[in-house]
């Protein structure tokens, strides 16, 4: 994310790890994740999917489509109700070896 879009992230929850954890074999996505844990279907466009997101200014559907990536994940990550020091969390080395603030959490999907 630094080296493509100058972006920062201070943490980062692959919900793919916690489905290896699982048992799950292959990657999910967030589409299959809410499948599985949710029981309800996520309609992707398939026009937005591979739609040029390599652009510098993303249209509106696409700026939609990933906002709904990003809230379907974190619905995910609620309905698995896991404890959060066990989440698998990847946070960016601060300056003077500071660790998250409590109650710091994110979430994505791959």
């Amino acid at each position: 994310m630094r080296r493509n879009f100058g972006l920062e992230l201070d943490a980062v929850l692959d919900l793919n790890t916690i489905f290896r954890r699982q048992g799950y074999t292959s990657t999910l996505g967030v589409k299959g994740a809410v499948a599985v844990v949710l029981g309800q279907r996520l309609t992707k466009s398939k026009r937005v999917t591979t739609s040029n997101w390599a652009n510098p200014r993303l249209q509106d559907n696409q700026l939609l489509y990933a906002a709904n990536d990003a809230y379907a994940a974190l619905q995910v990550w609620q309905a698995l109700q896991l404890p959060l020091a066990s989440a698998p969390i990847h946070y960016r080395a601060a300056q003077g070896g500071a660790g998250p603030a409590s109650g710091d959490t994110a979430a994505s999907a791959a």
